[in-house]
């Protein structure tokens, strides 16, 4: 799963690994990837900072769909730091308290 966890807040995202635990068969997994906070760096320099990134790349989308694309980001984005996912083990944590047998945190 790409670029979806951070649009749940962190109590909506155990509900969500609950619910995939349920769906995963014995021994399977559940990979996500998604682009974290930097450690100096609250939710709103991250929106603004991918934004920017976002506009540059994506030149083909219309005025509008930009408009749209930011709005939705800045709605629903919530990333959180690295360390604070790695340090205290959130991921793990929430996964082994649904039934994953353990979770685990890489960088790029």
């Amino acid at each position: 799963m790409g670029l979806a966890f951070r649009h749940l807040p962190l109590a909506q995202k155990k509900t969500f690994l609950y619910l995939a635990r349920k769906i995963v068969p014995e021994g399977g997994f559940l990979l996500t990837y998604e682009p974290t906070l930097l450690e100096d760096e609250t939710r709103e320099q991250f929106l603004d900072r991918s934004w920017l990134k976002l506009k540059l790349v994506w030149k083909a989308m219309s005025q509008e769909e930009h408009r749209n694309l930011q709005a939705h980001a800045y709605h629903c984005d919530f990333p959180e730091k690295f360390s604070l996912l790695n340090r205290f083990m959130i991921y793990l944590r929430l996964a082994t308290q649904v039934g994953f047998l353990h979770g685990e945190c890489l960088t790029e």
